[in-house]
């Protein structure tokens, strides 16, 4: 109602003052606000419906339309006294009307659709905010549950920098992966306590109970081991199987390391007692503690785990092996800090027979229980209560992972899901509407207000507005100028389409004008234009057109001519100084179509002319040579269309404006002020110039007013869309890392399921049937000496062999023990699955370099292939099958292999398949650290001792699962990946020991197994092994017949 009643009062006003002046004086007066209330009720009132405003408009325009006619039949009233209407008066108004109307609509529609598109920005750049917040707090959780937090940052960092760096295709990969591949994350430590502590009668356990009982019942030691830990500030590292080990003092040394250390070992002790009671499981723990310096960090290029090294983590190791299950075993490095604060005594018999400890000179004992003066001791009790306010406080700055939380209570704090997050954006976006800038006004704010304290959301307006100057509305950043000017302008069609209407209009406006001096000028003149603005229809609408009618979209047109129709619409559509261009040659016509009767029209002539001076004089005539509030009209819709290109730069359209003002103030004023003082006039008090100078500027003003809105809010609009861009960017950088962390933790078969564990706080555990194990220990002169950098690098050339066996059975990492290496597969193998023939398939890493070019290999080559690893690089596939031939004594065949369906099923098959699979992986070991040795040697010296590998491979069925709260670990345990550990550490360097399960697998692979013998095995006694055979050139030597009897194992 306010609006409706603001329009009409001014139209009334308006109407009214010429009807009281004709009524008295019989004056003839046009209105004054007919542009200025046309465009007032399409760019400034609150009418939110296109209908009610669209009414309101026709209304006022009616109004004027009826006080035009008006005026036009009083005109031909007076002049001739007859009661017509001069129709070459009223068109050009009513055409006016009809024009302003249009302009008036698509400013209001490219305003609303501005507006709109703000808000949605701004809306989804909230949202993404808090979903990016959402996506760093995972990564950070996942950070702090592999790695200390010390260096997980450094980490996120690095995995950010890889990423960001390989996708930049002008960084050559190969050469980025070989420089960023092996970085090594170490620090030092010093005075710290470590802690090794094993339970007892794990094998046992393995064996004999179910996968979920087993699973659940290590999940909950460890989960009480976790909580013991963060209870005592113990970092724990990771466990080994059956052992579990840690280190306190990290990552700031503290003066009771070794006290944290012990309290962390009696702890455990009587939580291992509680399960035993409640389960009636015979399970205990020995526990070793030495106190010493450290090296932390993490090695290798895949499975990422946080480990420690130093002698004196050996000897803690071995504090723990010759303990006493129930009881902590301590060093006397460690005695010294603790030994008024416990009772104890002499150590083990065995610590004194152990080489390790004789050699370091270690003197141990055991704990029997506190001393009083540690009950007493008020040191210790304000240690306890600071570590109690530290881990507060880093809880709430450093979340724990949600197993370690009441997933009730704090699952709303810590983790926002979709919902919650959509929800919070809303709320925030209702607070910032009140606050989004809407104008670049202020100068003084500008020039002399500090910058406020503002919020991380309100310092992303703040920054924004000062980013754009107040004059001109540019960038201050000329980038960001040039990348605003090069983005698509959705709606220019629309505006094109409305300038050549108003071309057309303004074309009609001039049409009727009374007197044609040059006709055939004149016609030329509105063809040549009618043409060109066909034209540019054409050409803008053209690909729009196209795509929308045509059958296939996506495809170009085959005509010559619509071909070339189609990319210069394409081109006008992305490039920015085309559509300038069109802008200014439309402007330009709707001005020349405006002039075209001036310029026929001789000033001086019309002074000189008496008749013409007279009948001015005496006779009433208001129009001399052509129609001047036509032209004033047709540059007040020159002048709003102008305004109504949004995305044209607002500098550009002021200079066109101001340009065109100017230019007609000089006609007005200078050349035709004879014309224009014919006229008629909107105030009998005022120059009938003044009155066309009043309708242009006051259309000037508010249009320019109004653009200026429109441009600034599409550039915070711009800002907002790049800043949500980057966000985006940095959410899926998030992502990405996130499943790189997860894939550095988990196998990636386990990865989404254990996520929807980990949120519902469940153990996640598995049971394979089949499952084919490997350890491989680093044999090194050296390895007394701790060379991380040389592990570093073995065990990363070790990982780069892993991305060739991806697929179809995968090979995983899954850990990596001081020197010994851990990998196994078969998990991914469905039962009935039978496509097992082709082998792996290389993949690019973002963190392994490329230092060679495999060929694929057929599926009946990999068959009887030695390496998908070495081969590749020392043979051609020729030579390759001629080495096979010659070291098997002949041509191998299809019947060779003893793969047909008679001799086994299908699940045999798979399982051999499997065995041959790691045992393909085991020799590509051996040839990556054969290679890795020339290299080394020839960097280090030739007296650099060479580098070993010890394998030993097993296969049967194993338990999976992830255990442990804090960190989230996954392991394997059974039968298998016993007797893999110990075909390794009962094996001998260069050599790949198997059981005898496993060489009868590779026997029908033609692969040739040597006998051994019988050797003792811990926890099997005595039993038969087999070395697998092997060339010089690191390639399995074959089987010399088809029919391969069993005692041919033993042959040499």
């Amino acid at each position: 109602m306010v609006a409706w009643s603001t329009s009409l009062m001014m139209v009334f006003t308006d109407l009214l003052i010429g009807l009281i002046g004709y009524l008295i004086n019989s004056d003839i007066l046009r209105p004054c606000y007919c542009g200025y209330t046309i465009s007032c009720i399409y760019l400034f009132l609150p009418l939110p419906e296109y209908s009610s405003l669209g009414i309101l408009a026709l209304c006022v325009s009616i109004l004027y339309g009826i006080n035009f006619t008006f005026v036009a039949f009083i005109k031909s009233l007076g002049n001739e006294n007859n009661i017509t209407v001069e129709w070459r008066y009223l068109v050009p108004d009513l055409l006016f009307l009809v024009a302003l109307n249009v302009v008036g609509m698509c400013f209001r529609a490219r305003r609303d659709y501005a507006t709109r598109r703000v808000f949605l920005t701004r809306h989804l750049n909230i949202e993404e905010g808090l979903l990016l917040k959402y996506a760093k707090d995972q990564e950070n959780n996942l950070l702090i549950s592999i790695i200390p937090v010390q260096i997980a940052e450094k980490i996120g960092r690095e995995i950010k920098a890889r990423i960001e760096r390989f996708k930049n295709p002008r960084i050559m990969r190969q050469q980025y992966a070989t420089e960023f591949a092996r970085k090594l994350f170490i620090e030092p430590h010093f005075d710290v306590s470590i802690i090794f502590a094993d339970l007892v009668n794990y094998t046992h356990l393995t064996t004999t109970l179910d996968i979920k009982t087993l699973v659940e019942t290590l999940h909950d030691l460890f989960q009480r081991f976790d909580v013991a830990c963060e209870e005592f500030n113990v970092m724990r590292i990771k466990f080994l199987g059956d052992c579990y080990y840690g280190v306190t003092g990290v990552p700031q040394a503290h003066p009771f390391h070794a006290h944290c250390c012990i309290e962390f070992g009696r702890s455990i002790i009587e939580q291992i007692a509680e399960v035993r009671n409640l389960t009636n499981l015979k399970v205990d723990m020995r526990i070793g503690i030495h106190s010493g310096n450290i090296l932390s960090g993490i090695i290798g290029a895949a499975k990422w785990q946080y480990d420690i090294w130093s002698k004196d983590v050996d000897v803690a190791s071995h504090l723990e092996q010759t303990g006493i299950a129930g009881r902590v075993h301590i060093s006397k490095t460690s005695l010294q800090y603790v030994e008024a604060y416990y009772v104890y005594e002499s150590g083990t018999e065995k610590a004194k027979r152990d080489a390790l400890l004789l050699r370091e000179n270690i003197t141990t004992y055991l704990i029997i229980r506190p001393s009083d003066f540690m009950t007493q001791s008020k040191e210790w009790e304000n240690y306890r209560s600071s570590m109690k306010s530290k881990q507060s406080l880093k809880t709430n700055r450093y979340p724990l992972p949600h197993a370690m939380q009441d997933i009730d209570s704090n699952q709303e704090q810590e983790l926002l899901d979709y919902d919650s997050i959509k929800s919070r954006a809303n709320l925030q976006i209702a607070r910032d509407l009140k606050k989004l800038p809407i104008y670049k006004l202020g100068i003084k704010a500008q020039l002399f207000t500090r910058m406020p304290r503002l919020k991380a959301n309100e310092m992303e307006d703040f920054t924004a507005n000062r980013n754009i100057s107040t004059g001109c509305l540019l960038f201050s950043d000329w980038n960001w100028e040039l990348r605003y000017n090069q983005q698509t302008d959705e709606l220019f069609r629309i505006s094109t389409t409305m300038a050549v209407f108003v071309l057309f209009c303004v074309m009609g406006m001039e049409g009727v004008n009374e007197i044609i001096h040059n006709l055939s000028s004149f016609l030329f003149v509105y063809i040549v234009t009618f043409i060109y603005a066909i034209c540019i229809l054409i050409l803008i609408w053209f690909r729009q057109v196209w795509t929308k009618f045509s059958m296939i979209p996506v495809r170009r047109p085959r005509h010559k001519i619509a071909s070339q129709l189609f990319d210069i619409s394409t081109t006008i559509d992305k490039n920015a100084t085309l559509r300038i261009l069109t802008f200014i040659s439309l402007i330009l016509s709707i001005l020349f179509i405006a002039f075209v009767h001036s310029m026929f029209c001789d000033p001086v002539a019309l002074e000189n002319d008496d008749d013409l001076m007279q009948e001015f004089l005496y006779g009433g005539r208001r129009t001399l040579c052509f129609n001047s509030w036509s032209v004033t009209e047709s540059l007040v819709l020159c002048l709003a269309v102008i305004f109504t290109y949004s995305h044209i730069p607002y500098l550009i359209q002021m200079i066109t404006g101001i340009l065109i003002t100017i230019y007609y103030l000089l006609i007005v004023f200078i050349e035709f002020d004879l014309v224009y003082e014919c006229s008629l006039v909107t105030n009998k008090t005022i120059r009938a110039e003044a009155s066309h100078l009043w309708n242009l500027l006051t259309i000037l003003m508010i249009y320019q007013l109004m653009s200026r809105h429109l441009i600034y809010i599409l550039k915070i609009e711009a800002i907002s869309k790049w800043r949500l861009e980057k966000k985006k960017d940095n959410a899926q950088m998030t992502n990405e890392s996130i499943k790189i962390l997860l894939h550095n933790i988990l196998p990636s078969h386990v990865v989404n399921i254990y996520l929807s564990k980990r949120m519902r706080n469940e153990p996640y555990y598995e049971q394979h049937e089949y499952v084919a194990v490997m350890f491989a220990t680093i044999i090194y002169a050296r390895s007394g000496s701790i060379e991380l950098r040389l592990l570093n690098e073995i065990i990363c050339e070790l990982d780069e062999v892993l991305r060739y066996y991806k697929g179809p059975i995968k090979v995983e990492k899954i850990k990596v023990a001081n020197w010994s290496y851990m990998a196994a597969c078969g998990f991914d193998i469905p039962v009935g699955e039978s496509a097992y023939h082709a082998m792996p398939v290389p993949r690019t890493s973002i963190f392994l370099p490329s230092k060679h070019i495999y060929p694929s290999t057929s599926s009946n080559e990999s068959e009887v292939r030695t390496s998908s690893y070495h081969s590749s690089t020392q043979h051609s596939e020729s030579d390759k099958d001629n080495a096979l031939m010659a070291d098997s004594g002949g041509p191998i065949n299809d019947s060779n292999l003893h793969l047909s369906d008679d001799d086994f099923s299908t699940r045999e098959l798979q399982k051999r398949h499997v065995l041959k699979t790691m045992a393909n992986f085991a020799l590509d070991l051996l040839s990556s650290i054969h290679t890795f040795n020339v290299a080394n040697q020839m960097a280090r010296g030739a007296n650099e001792p060479a580098i070993k590998l010890r394998i030993g491979i097993s296969s049967g069925e194993v338990m999976a699962g992830v255990v442990g709260s804090s960190q989230a670990y996954y392991d394997i345990w059974g039968n298998a990946v016993n007797m893999a550990s110990r075909m390794d550490s009962t094996g001998e360097p260069g050599r790949i020991q198997v059981t005898e399960e496993a060489a009868d697998a590779l026997k029908s692979f033609n692969v040739a197994c040597k006998y051994r013998g019988y050797i003792h095995v811990k926890g099997r006694g005595y039993m038969p092994t087999y070395f697998v055979r092997i060339t010089k050139d690191f390639q399995f030597r074959m089987l010399e017949t088809k029919n391969v009897e069993a005692h041919k194992y033993h042959q040499d």
